[in-house]
């Protein structure tokens, strides 16, 4: 099933407490969450981590911020559910 709402994770050095949100995200979640997490560690070692738990990680090579790290992954949604738009609307259009 696709999820039907999505989790944003800015994550500076906290992999385990990030991950620890995410379950619990997923636990109180009563549909499928798409759960995207900012890496802003620049380290290889908390994204490693982090890919274990979510669907999708973004590691920049350099602290984005906080605020630039949202935007980056409200973007990725974005170009995500107009992809699956396309998807839906090519099916209902070959009916």
């Amino acid at each position: 099933m696709a999820a039907s709402c999505s989790l944003l994770l800015v994550n500076y050095k906290t992999a385990m407490l990030a991950a620890e949100a995410i379950r619990t995200a997923r636990l109180a979640s009563r549909s499928p969450l798409q759960i995207v997490v900012v890496d802003n560690s620049v380290d290889p070692h908390q994204a490693d981590v982090l890919r274990r738990y979510a669907d999708i990680v973004i590691a920049p090579e350099e602290n984005l911020g906080y605020a630039a790290a949202m935007g980056y992954s409200l973007g990725i949604i974005s170009v995500a559910l107009t992809l699956i738009q396309l998807r839906v609307f090519r099916r209902w259009s070959e009916v």
